[in-house]
């Protein structure tokens, strides 16, 4: 699946406008609002939570955003949850 996707851009409203995600980072994002830990996405992902660190704080800087609780709002309107 991560690899069928890899070079797939996603668009959401983030609060900077209109953002380009990688698949990754949109996966991540996802994981992240539905409560899990960079450690249990990394091991779902067969990644290192690092990694996943290094793309929850990418997207943060593209959707100009700095905490969770704007993560969950984000993802919300743009119907991803």
């Amino acid at each position: 699946l991560r690899d069928e996707f890899a070079l797939k851009k996603f668009f959401l409203i983030g609060l900077n406008g209109e953002t380009c995600l990688t698949f990754m980072e949109k996966t991540c994002l996802i994981e992240t609002v539905k409560l899990k830990t960079s450690k249990h996405i990394a091991l779902d992902l067969g990644i290192s939570p690092k990694t996943v660190e290094h793309h929850l704080a990418k997207l943060k800087l593209k959707l100009g955003i700095t905490n969770k609780s704007q993560l969950y709002l984000i993802a919300k309107n743009n119907a991803l949850i």
